[in-house]
């Protein structure tokens, strides 16, 4: 089997057992398959990698958006928002402790930095989706620092004269928050707040979306350089405040939205509306036409974006970057008196016909991410960000980063550029960059030959989106991110949160083996899956020609799988060549036969159809692997039967003949939804209790509803019951649920506002925020490693990286003294439950598990006896009639006895 080996973000790194190491001499990352393509077709995909973005928006909009209207009701977030708020006001007594896991040196989507006028140690940036964070450091490391309850969607930030630190929010001037397919959701805003130290932030009650709607997105944020006006861009059009945002003056004129604001040092003030750049020069009061009019050029240029930036060095020299309605980067314009009059410096073809170009080549996203900078010292150079970072001087146009050069390599910027800041305290400036990889920098933008060098500047800038996560006995921990790979972290790195780049593209969902940590499973967007053998040091396929084409190979896209395409591992607990992997691309749910082995590839079969085109969200094998349980974007959910008695052989259906995709007899798939209130809404999760395998908990998403959480106590049967226990939980979509291992009456649950969880089965919620910020979450898991010492929690946050609960972990191995006694069962026969009696001498802990004759473990129970003649009733009623085991075990004592099930 072919190995292709992935650059690894670090130098040397010991991964979850065995040495990571970097490639010899391997210096640009090459996506999978790349290598492969011929100089056409290389070009195509790399345009469809850098027009990912676009993507993401299925994975999540389908899950938040009010599923009638299609949209959001801001009032159904702020309602949710000021319930999270007010949560964090009630008893705590059921909260959970929670530890930040990091990564610490890769950062999420960064839309604003600046440098603190009084001290360039001080400087600002923030998360969309993670807050605010502070540097004393001069951006060498980071702290977050504000009210973690307050809306954390941080789109830009500004300080004002008198130094007050102000950070607007929503993102929903750049990519949709509302759910359009035509980019990556954004991160619903809630005004503007502010700060007088930097560090305690309270919402301008001028600004509360609530009370105005036009604050619900706040797309730049500026200040005057002389006195203490400030100015704001939002979907109401451009704004100025004379005391300190206490009080908002909308400037006469206007022609709709605002999104873009730049000041010179003299205090003149430039604004974008449509495909016009207007200026005032009395602080707001009123604004003028400038010359700048894409009509009269040449070439025509249509306008749906333009970033602007002026010369500190000439004020009269002014940029403008323009991007399309196309969302092509399709000119650069500037004005060298003031903006009376423009030329175009570059332009794209400006059309959006199949041939169109533009001025980077490709980018394709201008309205996502479209930035300019003036270099302080040189009014005839300017640097550009979108998909790439580039730089014009004196009409000279070059790409000076790569997007795909090894992290570590000095050339790498993460693709998707938002801000550009220059830091004038030092003599040569350094630039600063705020992109989807988070924050770099350069300390050496005046060198020659464009040898410019790069370096990440996150260190402690944890803001990374995750869509998914696995993690190990030993600690490592691994999770798909938006646009930022595959993230793992094992505590050998530089610091103990450091974490590893692996496999390329989006990265979503993960899996360990549990019985061999050096196999790992990824994947990037549109099911790219992949598998490594040696803990990720390199990855291969795992596919055949049953899944595959004649050569063994897949073909992903949008056209095959969603952009996260589930996928999830369910292992044998004695016979590993009958474990399975199970994925989920349109049309087929598949099953891979012995995935753990790691001498060749598993074989491929297909198990259901009945996902047809629609999107899959969540996968959820029973603990004996004989059903699978699948979610879906709007068909409700499915039961996958008798994966146990059905025979996985090629022989019966081979590739010859057209037998390669038939479902093996007796396969079955039921549609469960039972009396759900679906109605068209997405159901997000669905979670087996540990205990229990005729019992699950059911999420629901989309915003607009009064039902998200469903208890069923007989998901087993063809037409379950459930349950509404949303209780007292505020009214928003909710992503993950679990019951805890130790307690079946206690859930978590993972919202678009924190984790929450109920100890009294679903009654009352209460809001888990204790060493955890309230930050949307789609993942949850929980392990129990061993049997006596309770489960570890984890949490995915998509905008502040991973979480651990140790809440329900035993500090020491409190095991049971029992008595070395016959154990008696009864009745036996048993129809449905059977008793399990006999004598404790010291309170413990106590594991029974079932077991089936071929030595299958079926159901496990850990649970404290105490002293005394103890009795155990445990619910058999799920199995088919036959003999079982039951196995009852505590420290050194082990007992086992047969009990007959009619």
């Amino acid at each position: 089997m072919k190995l292709k080996y992935y650059i690894i973000s670090a130098s040397t790194i010991i991964a979850a057992i065995g040495l990571y190491q970097i490639i010899p001499n391997a210096k640009i990352y090459t996506p999978r398959i790349l290598s492969k393509l011929d100089s056409e077709k290389r070009e195509n995909y790399e345009k469809n990698e850098e027009e990912e973005i676009k993507g993401a928006v299925e994975e999540i909009y389908t899950l938040r958006n009010n599923q009638v209207t299609g949209t959001i009701d801001y009032a159904d977030f702020a309602a949710a928002q000021s319930a999270t708020f007010n949560a964090s006001l009630r008893r705590t007594s059921k909260d959970l402790t929670w530890l930040e896991l990091g990564p610490d040196n890769v950062g999420g989507r960064t839309r604003s930095i600046i440098i603190d006028k009084r001290d360039p140690n001080i400087m600002y940036t923030g998360g969309v989706s993670g807050g605010i964070f502070r540097s004393t450091t001069r951006g060498t490391s980071w702290k977050p620092v504000g009210n973690q309850l307050l809306n954390l969607n941080v789109s830009n930030i500004t300080q004002d004269f008198s130094n007050n630190i102000y950070y607007g929010t929503g993102e929903g001037g750049f990519v949709s928050v509302l759910g359009d397919k035509n980019g990556t959701p954004g991160f619903i805003g809630g005004g503007v707040y502010a700060s007088t130290d930097g560090i305690s932030y309270s919402l301008l009650p001028s600004t509360n979306p609530t009370i105005n709607s036009q604050w619900t997105n706040v797309h730049k944020l500026a200040a005057d350089p002389n006195s203490d006006v400030i100015y704001a861009a939002n979907d109401g059009g451009f704004f100025f405040s004379e005391n300190k945002g206490i009080n908002w003056t909308r400037t006469p004129g206007q022609l709709g939205s605002c999104r873009e604001i730049e000041v010179s040092k003299s205090g003149a003030v430039y604004m974008n509306f449509g495909p016009t750049i207007w200026k005032s020069t009395d602080k707001g009061k009123t604004i003028a036409k400038t010359g700048y009019n894409t009509s009269g050029t040449s070439p025509q240029i249509s306008v749906g974006r333009v970033t602007i930036a002026v010369s500190p060095q000439d004020e009269n020299y002014i940029y403008a970057l323009a991007s399309g309605t196309n969302n092509l980067l399709s000119g650069l314009m500037r004005s060298t008196n003031g903006g009376a009059n423009w030329e175009m410096l570059l332009a794209g073809s400006g059309t959006s016909t199949p041939n169109s170009s533009e001025i980077f080549g490709t980018n394709g996203q201008g309205n996502y991410d479209n930035t300019i900078t003036v270099d302080p010292l040189n009014k005839n150079r300017v640097i550009l960000g979108g998909v790439d970072l580039a730089e014009w001087n004196s009409g000279s146009f070059n790409i000076i980063a790569s997007k795909f050069a090894a992290r570590t390599s000095n050339s790498y910027v993460h693709s998707d550029k938002h801000d550009l800041v220059w830091d004038n305290s030092v003599n040569p400036p350094i630039l600063w960059i705020g992109c989807d990889g988070g924050i770099f920098r350069s300390a050496n933008m005046y060198a020659d030959g464009f040898d410019y060098k790069f370096s990440a500047q996150n260190r402690g800038f944890s803001t990374i989106q995750f869509y998914g996560l696995a993690a190990a006995e030993d600690g490592t921990i691994i999770g798909g991110t938006q646009d930022n790979s595959n993230q793992l972290i094992n505590g050998k790195g530089n610091t103990p949160k450091s974490s590893v780049t692996l496999y390329g593209g989006d990265g979503f969902q993960t899996e360990i083996s549990r019985k061999d940590p050096l196999i790992i499973f990824v994947e990037s967007q549109y099911g790219n899956l992949g598998r490594s053998t040696n803990g990720g040091v390199a990855f291969d396929d795992i596919w055949d020609k049953r899944i595959g084409n004649s050569d063994a190979e897949v073909v992903t896209n949008e056209n095959y799988a969603p952009f996260d395409c589930q996928f999830r591992l369910w292992e044998h607990p004695t016979d590993s060549a009958k474990s399975k992997l199970f994925f989920a691309p349109y049309g087929r749910i598949w099953a891979a036969v012995n995935p753990i082995n790691p001498a060749g590839r598993p074989i491929w079969f297909n198990i259901s159809t009945s996902n047809g085109n629609n999107r899959v969200i969540d996968l959820e094998p029973s603990a004996n692997g004989n059903n699978l349980f699948f979610t879906t974007r709007s068909s409700g959910i499915f039961r996958i039967d008798s994966l146990n008695t059905a025979r996985f052989d090629t022989t019966l259906y081979p590739i010859s003949g057209g037998m390669g995709q038939a479902i093996p007899t007796p396969i079955r798939t039921v549609n469960i939804n039972g009396n759900l209130p679906l109605g068209g809404r997405a159901v997000t999760s669905f979670n087996i209790d540990p205990n229990n395998p005729n019992r699950a908990i059911v999420t629901l998403g989309n915003f607009g509803n009064t039902a998200y959480i469903f208890i069923c106590n007989n998901i087993l049967d063809d037409n379950p019951t459930y349950i509404n226990i949303t209780g007292t939980l505020p009214r928003m979509p909710v992503y993950d649920a679990l019951i805890l291992i130790d307690n079946p009456n206690y859930f978590i649950v993972a919202t678009e506002m924190g984790i929450w969880a109920s100890d009294d089965n679903g009654a009352s919620w209460e809001l888990q925020s204790n060493g955890i910020p309230s930050v949307a979450s789609y993942i949850l898991r929980q392990y129990e490693f061993k049997s006596w010492e309770g489960p570890r929690i984890y949490v995915g946050t998509h905008g502040r990286g991973f979480y651990r609960s140790n809440s329900f972990l035993t500090s020491v191995k409190q095991v049971a003294s029992i008595s070395d006694v016959a154990l008696i069962a009864f009745p036996n026969p048993v129809t449905d439950k059977v008793n399990i009696k006999f004598n404790v001498q010291k309170a413990g802990m106590v594991t029974y598990t079932v077991y089936n004759l071929q030595g299958q473990q079926l159901k496990k129970e850990v649970e404290m006896a105490s002293e005394g003649n103890f009795e155990k009733q445990i619910n058999l009623s799920h199995l088919a009639p036959g003999t079982y085991i039951i196995s009852l075990n505590s420290g050194s004592f082990k007992k086992a006895i047969k009990v007959l099930v009619q």
